[in-house]
């Protein structure tokens, strides 16, 4: 098989020889199972990943990963294929094993590359049911043998495809723990905030419910309430942006509410700040633009 082919079309390339070899043979067999090893591990990681994308995922162990591949995207007469990709590397050239059931009795063999093997019909299809005898000694003699390795296969199958259940349920009660705790966090986060505005606030109504305060006074109370609430702001990583008069008018941070006629020098400046702009600390864009009076 050449290297630079892609995964599928090697493989359908193993199934087009495998059935000449077969049919050179006489011998009739119906395909189960591939197993492709590769001379390197990225060819195995290649040949992982492309079928995690385009068949599915039936189980794994230390040696192997299997995946079922519908007939769609092979060119075969069977309804589906098992493909399992080794997951170490080998030293020679790439082998390609091939199982196959079938009704009739075949010894092993290999050919132009490929690994021929073959288990029972009868027992593929029903693995828990004792072969009968049928006056063939051969028979009698082969069956444990051949039942015990199926039953291995249908238990390891089993196991797997457990364990996938399991993964996949842990993963789940994993992502909701996971979004639980950050919603607490978030509210948590904000508490501190919350608590430092609701001191502003009293320090604001205080001020208000205050019958002797002088106009001096109340200025000195907004004063101290705007500096307490920028700082609460601070603490939670927003920071203005510092804009002025005779800055140039900059549409990432600012928004023109109106326009004057100015002079040349003050064209397309910043005539009047009317609100100040807000950003996270250390973050580009802004969150709230500064509102200004630009000049024409």
């Amino acid at each position: 098989l050449k290297q630079n082919m892609n995964i599928f079309e090697r493989i359908n390339d193993l199934i087009k020889t495998s059935n000449d070899i077969l049919k050179k043979k006489g011998i009739v067999a119906k395909r189960k199972l591939i197993n492709l090893s590769f001379k390197k591990k990225e060819d195995i990681s290649k040949a992982i990943d492309l079928l995690s994308e385009r068949a599915t995922y039936v189980g794994e162990n230390d040696e192997k990963i299997t995946f079922s591949v519908d007939k769609g995207y092979l060119q075969d007469e069977h309804e589906a294929q098992l493909i399992s990709i080794n997951k170490t590397s080998t030293e020679t050239e790439d082998v390609c094993e091939v199982i196959y059931w079938s009704e009739n009795e075949y010894e092993e063999f290999s050919s132009d590359g490929i690994v021929f093997k073959f288990m029972s019909h009868e027992l593929e299809v029903n693995p828990d049911k004792k072969q009968e005898t049928k006056g063939e000694n051969k028979d009698a003699n082969r069956q444990p043998e051949e039942e015990t390795e199926i039953e291995k296969l249908r238990k390891q199958y089993e196991s797997e495809r457990n364990a996938r259940i399991e993964l996949m349920a842990d993963f789940q009660n994993f992502r909701k723990r996971v979004e639980e705790e950050r919603a607490l966090f978030g509210a948590m986060s904000n508490m501190a905030l919350i608590g430092d505005i609701i001191e502003v606030y009293d320090d604001i109504n205080m001020a208000l419910n205050d019958l002797n305060l002088d106009l001096e006074q109340a200025k000195n109370s907004l004063m101290s309430a705007q500096d307490k609430l920028m700082a609460a702001i601070k603490k939670s990583g927003v920071v203005r942006v510092q804009i002025s008069v005779g800055d140039d008018f900059n549409r990432e941070t600012m928004e023109a509410i109106s326009t004057v006629d100015s002079g040349e020098e003050m064209r397309g400046k910043v005539v009047a700040v009317i609100s100040s702009a807000i950003k996270y600390e250390n973050k580009e864009g802004v969150i709230k633009h500064a509102k200004v009076i630009v000049g024409k």
